[in-house]
């Protein structure tokens, strides 16, 4: 017996859908298939035989399952709908938007395969136990700051429009199995968290758009898909404690996600190959929608993984790329550390070259630059002495001779150079293309 108002068993749209019995710990297919031939029934008496055989053939419906209640069956629901709501209680008027916003399914509650030619709106709502939506919803539906706990949607759940979670609590598994979205159909889970495993496979047709923004995933989340093209984001998304599992026979080709490192979990060692591989995909995607911010991003985070798996010198390999020039995504870096190269070494050459350093500006400054010039040009000078070459085509080989420890800086330096020009090249054909 109903005690709190806002239970749903006040509620002559629940009533409607549950006329032949509401069920108990778990969901009765018998007493939910007479449920939904009623509810179907009188969805089809409210059309003429004309719009209803239009509406089945427009919305891919059997046509039997909206065939009309009889007399008698129509008599005999509107009998039990005002023993469960007295004696004012009205069929209410199915081809309008059902109102089961705010209310407390303290039981589970099934509309598997219902038929809703307006949409329903469930904002406010509150989900004791299971709810299997798998109905027919034409136009939108409504999931606005709902409380879940086990949900399922599979086939042969279709959707035409849009249908919103929004600011809405799983705390259960999610199921989205097989789930149908027509042509422009949009299914959206913004600002929702879930709690429990996050299961979606779509069956989607062209400008179809799926998001997930702003939604937090504490376990596993798998997405399949089987269409390229559709529009799929997942922008502001957080994984909590795993990565998405992307998967379906062809990869969703507007996919969108998070360009924040933050909003990925932390990851063990042993999950490292996988992790990496999940973002050299992620970063393939975006190369190919000509996403060139996002692309260079995963592709950073997927050589950054690897140095978590493998040998010694990978582990070198990868730390050192990364530290020099941001796997080839900043100029600025190898430049950087070039100037840095180049300028530390100074000292030590000017100690041995200063003689010659100056013996040769004095005979070229006069000609070649003004006195505030003579720093940076020495310098120059003093760097171009320590290469062996330049002082042998200079012949001052005889008398510059580098000491051991000197001769190993230079060869350090030249070495480090020939690492960062070959960094900088990288960069720059990266940024080309």
């Amino acid at each position: 017996m109903c005690s709190d108002q806002s239970r749903a068993c006040y509620n002559p749209w629940y009533v409607l859908s549950t006329i032949w019995g509401e069920h108990n710990d778990v969901i009765d297919d018998r007493t939910h298939d007479r449920n939904r031939s009623t509810w179907n029934g009188l969805v089809g008496a409210a059309y003429t035989p004309e719009k209803r055989k239009k509406f089945a053939t427009e919305y891919k419906i059997n046509l039997s399952e909206i065939e009309p209640l009889s007399p008698a069956e129509r008599d005999s629901v509107e009998r039990r709908l005002k023993t469960r709501l007295g004696s004012g209680a009205m069929l209410p008027d199915l081809l309008k938007t059902p109102n089961f916003r705010n209310l407390h399914f303290w039981r589970p509650y099934s509309v598997e395969g219902f038929v809703f030619p307006a949409g329903a709106d469930f904002s406010g709502s509150k989900f004791d136990f299971c709810f299997r939506g798998s109905a027919f919803f034409v136009g939108w539906l409504g999931f606005h700051n709902c409380d879940f706990q086990e949900v399922l949607f599979r086939k042969p759940a279709s959707l035409y429009g849009r249908t919103e979670f929004t600011e809405s609590k799983f705390y259960k598994a999610a199921k989205f199995i097989e789930l149908e979205a027509k042509e422009a159909a949009d299914l959206v889970f913004a600002s929702c968290n879930f709690f429990d495993k996050f299961d979606l496979s779509l069956i989607l047709a062209p400008k179809s758009s799926i998001y997930l923004d702003g939604s937090v995933f504490h376990d596993h989340v798998t997405i399949e898909s089987n269409r390229i093209g559709v529009n799929f984001s997942m922008s502001e998304v957080t994984f909590k404690r795993f990565f998405p599992q992307l998967s379906g026979n062809k990869i969703i080709g507007g996919l969108e996600l998070p360009y924040d490192a933050h909003k990925f979990p932390s990851f063990s060692k042993e999950d490292a190959e996988y992790v990496s591989n999940f973002y050299f995909k992620c970063a393939d995607m975006m190369r190919k929608r000509s996403r060139h911010r996002e692309s260079v991003f995963f592709r950073n985070q997927a050589l950054d993984s690897r140095k978590y798996f493998g040998g010694g010198l990978s582990r070198l390999f990868f730390t050192g790329y990364g530290l020099l020039s941001r796997y080839g995504s900043s100029v600025k870096r190898p430049l950087l550390y070039l100037l840095v190269v180049i300028v530390l070494p100074v000292p030590i050459y000017f100690m041995h070259f200063a003689p010659a350093c100056i013996s040769i500006m004095r005979d070229f400054s006069n000609i070649c630059a003004p006195i505030f010039f003579d720093a940076v040009l020495n310098s120059f000078l003093i760097s171009l002495l320590s290469l062996a070459f330049v002082r042998e085509l200079l012949g001052l080989t005889p008398h510059l001779e580098l000491p051991p420890p000197v001769s190993y800086v230079s060869v350090i330096q030249s070495l480090v150079s020939v690492v960062l020009l070959m960094l900088l090249v990288d960069a720059l054909n990266r940024l080309r293309l």
